[in-house]
């Protein structure tokens, strides 16, 4: 089973995998370009550990990640 969950995209759907990924016992790492969707996201899910959340394009921040959607 997959530990560490990386989530490209903090909009609606990406918000919705993130709270059930969450829900489930899963660390995560989204990734947005969006600030507005990031704080969205964490604001969605009730996260305010700002390691969890990355803004940009790179995705070299999810190199460490179990799986990615």
């Amino acid at each position: 089973m997959s530990k560490k969950i990386g989530i490209v995209g903090a909009g609606n759907m990406g918000q919705a995998i993130a709270w059930a990924m969450q829900s489930l016992g899963y660390d995560l790492v989204v990734l947005d370009q969006s600030e507005r969707s990031i704080r969205a996201c964490q604001k969605t899910i009730g996260c305010n550990d700002t390691s969890k959340f990355i803004r940009g394009t790179s995705y070299t921040s999810i190199d460490t990640c179990d799986a990615v959607v």
